[in-house]
């Protein structure tokens, strides 16, 4: 769950429908390269709770700019939120189906 300053390691596996070892895999190359910090959670330990370092604070508005360029190159910066919604209502309902079987 995002929360201000940090987010939860399960969470972010759960929300992004990534598997707990491919998401830990990132996470170290991330931690390494100095860009996050993982801390234990004093809440529950068997969770990692993930905050961006100041190198990592310093390459958000460098990603922000390379995905606006690749959304207008895209052509995305031209739909309308509803074609956005309906498209991610479908999309989550594919995974949920995707689940089941």
């Amino acid at each position: 769950m995002l929360n201000n300053s940090f987010l939860n390691q399960k969470d972010l596996s759960d929300s992004l429908y990534i598997t707990k070892g491919a998401i830990t895999k990132a996470i170290k190359k991330l931690e390494y390269n100095g860009i996050i910090i993982r801390q234990q959670s004093s809440e529950d330990k068997r969770h990692n709770i993930l905050r961006l370092s100041q190198k990592g604070k310093e390459l958000v508005p460098i990603l922000e700019g390379i995905n606006k360029e690749w959304e207008e190159k895209m052509g995305l910066d031209k739909l309308d939120d509803e074609f956005f919604k309906t498209f991610i209502d479908l999309s989550l309902k594919s995974v949920e189906l995707n689940e089941y079987e």
